[in-house]
């Protein structure tokens, strides 16, 4: 089984309306339950390192979508317009958030965007993402996912290799390796990143007044999230990059259109 490399391109890669096809045949479009099965791997100091945490036989019956962007990219904006979208078209979603989601997990989040802990080390702060992410794993979307329902993340994996390995510069296969451990093998389906220059998302933060403990760091860490997002895409199945720049309703239903593209497909799959 191979295993998923930060540095080492996949196949599926997409900009809105755009598939950019790579050397990787024996992978499967966007849609297919096989991510689930897929481990996380890393590459670290050159070297990459087969990371397997667990090989599942038997399929998620569900379909699990992770919603990504820097802060300041419009993610709220978005998930409550899809929200909105889901509702109307009478499909029950699962809608969770990291980190958190379970109560435990909850109470990592506040421990980590608490603007107080200005101290934490970025190796404490990568730590607490991946347990607060084992627990909603755990207690949350493996449950879901099983039982067939479609579950909507607001944040997953990709936030902790962008943020912790390039942000604060632990390395994204570093991270990677760590989050083997916390996902056990369960990647999303679909991956919407929200894409906007970090020039532009400083803009947006500026206007804000209250700031967490990751909202707080300088324009530079912002400007290596993206950049890692931006390296981290290129090596995702089935991530979709969404021009986030344009007015709301503009992106909002590109992102529906995307997800409702991607649901057919899981639903001819498991028909």
């Amino acid at each position: 089984m191979r295993a998923f490399d930060p540095m080492q391109k996949s196949e599926t890669v997409m900009d809105r309306g755009e598939r950019v096809e790579t050397a990787r045949p024996e992978e499967k479009p966007i849609g297919t339950t096989r991510r689930a099965e897929q481990p996380l791997g890393t590459a670290c100091q050159g070297a990459t390192h087969d990371v397997l945490t667990s090989q599942r036989a038997e399929k998620w019956r569900g379909f699990f979508i992770a919603l990504e962007g820097t802060d300041g990219s419009g993610k709220t904006t978005v998930l409550d317009g899809v929200k909105a979208r889901f509702a109307a078209a009478g499909l029950d979603v699962l809608y969770t958030r990291e980190p958190g989601g379970p109560p435990i997990s909850e109470q990592i989040r506040a421990l980590l965007l608490d603007p107080d802990n200005e101290a934490m080390a970025p190796m404490t702060e990568a730590l607490l993402y991946a347990a607060s992410r084992a627990q909603h794993v755990q207690e949350v979307l493996r449950p879901a996912l099983a039982a067939g329902h479609i579950v909507l993340s607001d944040r997953y994996v990709l936030s902790s290799i962008a943020y912790q390995g390039a942000g604060r510069g632990l390395g994204m296969g570093t991270v990677a390796a760590i989050n083997s451990y916390a996902i056990g093998g369960l990647l999303p389906d679909l991956t919407l990143f929200l894409d906007v220059d970090p020039r532009e998302v400083l803009r947006r933060k500026a206007r804000r007044v209250a700031a967490d403990r990751l909202e707080q760091a300088g324009d530079a860490f912002f400007e290596n999230v993206y950049n890692g997002y931006q390296q981290v895409l290129e090596k995702t199945p089935g991530a979709v990059r969404i021009d986030a720049t344009r007015p709301a309703e503009e992106v909002i239903q590109d992102a529906w259109e995307t997800i409702e593209e991607s649901l057919k497909a899981w639903r001819s799959e498991t028909a």
